[in-house]
């Protein structure tokens, strides 16, 4: 029986570093439009970074992510010597010119959901827990996953790791994960300490230093001359994750939420995130062209 050449298969792809994150709402009709506007719009970039200037220039947006002053930082990422000038709104705009969209769309699933809280109008001394009462209500729940490998759906490639490759770097890939995973995942920021650092990369480097051998010094020399810029780009993904989530999604849901009467009108919404996420995508390739290897690899 003559096999079918033209078939192609699913190809194995190595774990993707990503954060998988979870909104929780309660499921009303009068916040499905909204919701949808919000996710359908936020594929472009444009649109984001127009919501998150506006919000900016209007004065709420600095002050609702205070806690973390870095979000809007422009000096973090620009790679300048001289710290962009301007007023705090005016560097908080180039903070969000520097923007990158990495949401390629999204789940949504309903449960039934009970929760324990103080009736409203009962002072805060009043609210021990266990005078609480239930409250059950349909609880709607958006899923998102933000992959590495899409942090710039304007991109084609990997600019970081192409260029590596390219100078002869051919089996540090695996270095390059470890550095991105590494990033991601540490919780810990220590004011002035960027994750990028020198410092940490010479930290990194002793944590690795049984690459620093014949057989493994390609991979110690890679992390060596890449640690810092591969760093870096991961930090700045997590930080564009966190501007769409917070800065624009929960906060376009938040003020439609805040439309309602006072009465309906929700006390929280609910982020929650996974930071030490790995997808593996079992993917088609192009199709081989001619004198052209079959591509492995994103």
């Amino acid at each position: 029986m003559p096999t079918n050449t033209d078939r192609t298969g699913y190809v194995f792809q190595p774990r993707d570093p990503s954060i998988y994150c979870e909104i929780y709402f309660p499921h009303k009709a009068a916040y499905q439009g909204a919701i949808y506007d919000a996710l359908l719009e936020g594929k472009n970039p444009d649109i984001v970074k127009g919501y998150l200037e506006k919000s900016i220039k209007e004065g709420e947006l600095i002050q609702e992510l205070s806690p973390y002053p870095h979000l809007l930082d422009p000096d973090l990422y620009s790679d300048q010597r001289e710290k962009i000038k301007g007023i705090h709104k005016a560097r908080a705009v180039e903070r969000i010119r520097q923007y990158r969209s990495s949401f390629a769309g999204w789940s949504m699933y309903t449960v039934a959901g009970v929760f324990f809280s103080a009736p409203k109008g009962t002072p805060p001394k009043a609210r021990q827990t266990q005078y609480f009462e239930p409250a059950e209500e349909l609880v709607q729940i958006l899923r998102l996953i933000f992959r590495f490998s899409r942090r710039d759906l304007d991109q084609t490639s990997d600019e970081i790791l192409t260029t590596a490759l390219s100078k002869g770097w051919k089996d540090c890939d695996d270095v390059y994960r470890i550095i991105v995973f590494r990033t991601i995942s540490r919780l810990e920021r220590v004011s002035g300490l960027n994750p990028w650092d020198e410092s940490e990369r010479d930290r990194f480097l002793v944590e690795h230093a049984h690459w620093n051998t014949p057989s493994l010094k390609r991979k110690y020399d890679f992390a060596e001359q890449y640690f810092c810029r591969i760093a870096k780009e991961a930090e700045q993904w997590l930080d564009d994750c966190s501007l769409f989530v917070f800065g624009y999604l929960v906060r376009s849901f938040g003020q439609k939420l805040l439309q309602q009467e006072e009465a309906k009108q929700e006390e929280e919404i609910w982020v929650t995130h996974f930071l030490d996420l790995s997808v593996n995508v079992t993917a088609r390739p192009q199709k081989k062209q001619k004198g052209a290897q079959l591509p492995l690899r994103e």
